[in-house]
């Protein structure tokens, strides 16, 4: 999952379930078009 996928999709990930992330998608170009002011994988909340 890249960073727009996440966005997206988020919401849909059940209590518990398992997210598979493309982590080097997350750049700083692909986190702000996806609108993340910070990288979700390193945001602990």
């Amino acid at each position: 999952m890249n960073p727009a996928a996440l966005a997206v999709h988020l919401g849909d990930l059940a209590e518990g379930g398992l997210l598979i992330a493309n982590s080097a998608a997350f750049t700083e170009e692909n986190l702000k078009m996806a609108g993340y002011g910070t990288n979700p994988l390193e945001d602990p909340e």
